[in-house]
């Protein structure tokens, strides 16, 4: 499905035009997503008190440890589910190497 790249297109943090009903790995700036996900809480919300994604997965960082230059972990891509975005899908480059920040810090 071929998408008019003219509309429907967000800003994001870093002031990059986006387009998420046609994705491309060459307007993803990783700090566009730190920002997002230090400002996304966890459980929708439900917890006592606001625990971002980036704050999970630097938690979740200290219990698996660094990456192994074998590559033993690798993320190649991700999905959204729920929103307005649903099904929106990136492939990411097997050299992909990004640490994320905490709340505030994108």
């Amino acid at each position: 499905m071929a998408v008019n790249r003219s509309s429907a297109w967000i800003q994001t943090f870093t002031g990059r035009q986006f387009w998420p009903l046609d994705p491309k790995s060459d307007d993803v700036d990783i700090r566009d997503i730190a920002h997002s996900l230090s400002m996304l809480c966890r459980f929708n919300g439900h917890c006592n008190r606001f625990y971002s994604v980036a704050e999970h997965s630097v938690h979740v960082s200290h219990v698996v440890g660094p990456i192994s230059a074998s590559g033993t972990h690798v993320l190649l891509g991700a999905e959204i589910t729920g929103g307005f975005m649903e099904g929106a899908r990136m492939e990411f480059s097997q050299g992909l190497n990004c640490i994320i920040g905490g709340r505030g810090t994108g």
